[in-house]
């Protein structure tokens, strides 16, 4: 069995979000206009050597002995984008 530090710092989510200008929404026949980038699961910052160490999977325990996190195979949390366009009118 190998055992080895999994503490980690993520950047989870950020968003930015922007008001347009009246001028803009008007032109877009809106009252107001916002749009936002958001970012899921962007950075991890660790000294594990594998690839998440949250993406680790439950595995099979023998009769009196705890159940084992393992991360064979396994895939890493996604990073995502979102872009949202609010209208209001």
């Amino acid at each position: 069995m190998f055992f080895e530090d999994a503490d980690f710092l993520k950047l989870r989510e950020l968003a930015l979000t922007y008001f347009a200008p009246p001028g803009t929404a008007a032109a877009l026949r809106a009252r107001a206009a916002t749009i936002t980038l958001a970012g899921r699961n962007l950075a991890t910052w660790t000294g594990y050597s594998g690839v998440d160490p949250e993406a680790g999977s439950y595995g099979t325990a023998s009769q009196g002995h705890p159940r084992m996190i393992e991360d064979f195979a396994t895939l890493p949390l996604p990073h995502s984008w979102t872009l949202r366009v609010n209208l209001a009118y």
